[in-house]
């Protein structure tokens, strides 16, 4: 039963990581509302800061093999301890955003059938499934936890196959891995027709999705064969933020990046992992960790705050800066409020009560 093994200590500046991207996806979704600059560098970053989330379902696969892999676990442990991790700030996110779902309800017994669809996918997670869905309810969050849960679901078993593996194999699989979360993005840029919404299939959907999570466990497995490639991990940051200053707004599809963006993000969590470096020591601050720390709340109540400044621009004229700065400044109080009061007692108290009716019986090792 893992609960009752040591847990492995905190990898400070992957924490500080996840405020990193989730700001990049903040500052993406402002921009696209209220543009933030039009100096052509910086606009092609922030027009591109859906990469960012990349960065979280790579992140995701490492540090739940570095969590997991070796030890022995029960799956109820696993997916107790899963299901506190997101669920009560997701659902908290989704009832946050219930006034936008009204709009659909409007519709009469359209609307009504809508709602139940909505409320059905959602709470179970699997509204990514669905193309039609993208646009509706929580959207600029809910879709991202669809494709975790899915992750989520397949990792006890990616993890026992993965880390049974040869070295040469497990290289194998992280080519594979590359290759398939290129895979999407390409074909839609070279074959036509276009399905469309192409952004809700091809950008959203999981299963395009998952060979980044499986590329992070994959990373994690091989980080001692990568060990002189951890060395470049400041460096792959500034390759990846000159790439997108340069070139990002060439491409049509947030996906169609992967072909640099998923290596280079992958040497940068190499590199943090290994701890040393300008960077590392900049993300294991203490204001970096506890950003890291808020910043799923940070990420989830995005589509509130966010909608709720554009109903304020219908009364109040706001310059891009502006309505960044309230963003911001609303956002960051209410992920602290819901970190302290949401995600770590629920987190809490869920783990603990699902570590009262454990057994062990699922072996990673």
């Amino acid at each position: 039963m893992i609960e009752n093994q040591t847990a492995r200590a905190e990898v400070l500046p992957l924490t500080g990581l996840r405020f990193v991207a989730a700001f990049l996806v903040f500052a993406f979704h402002i921009h696209i509302r209220w543009p933030l600059s039009e100096t052509p560098w910086l606009d092609s970053i922030l027009s591109e800061g859906a990469v960012g989330m990349s960065v979280f379902f790579i992140l995701s696969g490492y540090i739940l093999a570095y969590t997991y892999a070796g030890r022995d676990f029960s799956l109820r442990s696993y997916f107790t301890a899963r299901f506190a991790r997101i669920y009560p700030v997701y659902i908290a996110a989704g009832i946050l955003a219930l006034p936008w779902l009204a709009i659909v309800l409007k519709d009469g017994l359209l609307g009504l059938a809508r709602g139940f669809a909505l409320v059905v996918a959602n709470s179970l997670m699997i509204q990514a499934w669905f193309p039609q869905l993208f646009g509706y309810w929580n959207n600029p969050a809910a879709w991202s936890l669809s494709v975790e849960a899915f992750f989520y679901l397949l990792f006890p078993f990616l993890i026992v196959w993965l880390q049974k593996l040869p070295v040469r194999a497990l290289v194998a699989a992280l080519i594979l891995a590359y290759c398939l979360s290129v895979l999407p993005g390409f074909v839609y840029a070279v074959f036509e027709p276009r399905p469309e919404p192409a952004l809700a299939i091809f950008y959203a959907m999981p299963i395009f999705r998952l060979p980044e999570f499986v590329f992070g466990i994959s990373i994690y497995l091989l980080r001692n064969e990568f060990r002189r490639l951890s060395l470049f991990g400041g460096v792959a940051a500034v390759a990846l933020l000159a790439y997108l200053a340069l070139f990002g707004h060439l491409l049509p599809l947030f996906v169609l990046h992967n072909w640099i963006a998923v290596p280079l993000i992958g040497v940068v969590i190499l590199g943090l992992a290994r701890g040393s470096g300008v960077l590392a020591k900049a993300l294991s601050t203490r204001p970096a960790v506890y950003a890291g720390k808020i910043s799923f709340c940070f990420y989830m109540f995005q589509f509130p705050v966010i909608f709720g400044a554009l109903q304020l621009r219908k009364y109040f004229e706001m310059d891009a800066y502006s309505a960044f700065s309230i963003c911001f400044v609303s956002l960051t109080v209410i992920s602290i409020m819901g970190y302290h009061l949401i995600e770590e007692p629920f987190r809490k108290s869920i783990r603990s009560h699902g570590a009262k009716l454990d057994v062990p019986s699922f072996h990673s090792a």
